[in-house]
């Protein structure tokens, strides 16, 4: 964790959290992905994970999956490791993404970023702290397209006025504020 850190702050690598799976409803803490010990004091992660933001360009993942008879927990995946599959895509605002299939991905025992019941609390964080980052993000983009209506409607002239003059369009700005 400490080595994904320094080069995430130095702005060498980025990151992606692999959480959401199919059939499981967008619930975070329903985990198909399954990891294994090793007997070397490894890991064996096996499993789907879909829809991973920023997945297209991570250098490593930030994956979650259930240790059997123990829980859930987070596990530090590079990138380029052998038996990670990934699908690349754009999403329909112009954003990368990807799908994950781990297929006897092999890991060693420091890959281990937190195990239960931490790794569900941090999960839930960050999926918050995430959302909240959405949500804010949204709102400014909201914001912006609302200037520059404005913007527009008061430089744009028809039948000699700016369209800003006309009540109907002036109404309209207002209910989008």
């Amino acid at each position: 964790a400490e080595a994904c850190l320094q080069r995430l702050a130095g702005g060498e690598a980025t990151a992606a959290l692999a959480w959401q799976e199919e059939g499981a409803r967008y619930d975070p803490l329903c985990v198909q992905s399954t990891a294994a010990r090793t007997a070397e004091g490894g890991w064996r992660l096996q499993g789907v994970t879909r829809f991973v933001m920023g997945g297209d360009r991570a250098a490593f993942f930030i994956v979650s999956a259930t240790v059997l008879g123990e829980g859930l927990a987070l596990f530090v995946v590079p990138a380029q490791i052998p038996g990670l599959k990934s699908r690349t895509y754009l999403t329909h605002d112009g954003r990368g993404a990807a799908d994950l299939k781990l297929d006897e991905v092999q890991l060693e025992g420091e890959a281990l970023l937190a195990a239960a019941p931490v790794a569900a609390e941090l999960l839930e964080k960050a999926l918050q702290l995430g959302t909240l980052a959405q949500c804010a993000e949204n709102v400014g983009a909201m914001r912006r397209a609302l200037a520059l209506t404005v913007d527009y409607l008061r430089t744009r002239q028809q039948f000699g006025k700016p369209l800003a003059a006309h009540q109907a369009l002036q109404h309209r700005m207002v209910d989008h504020y």
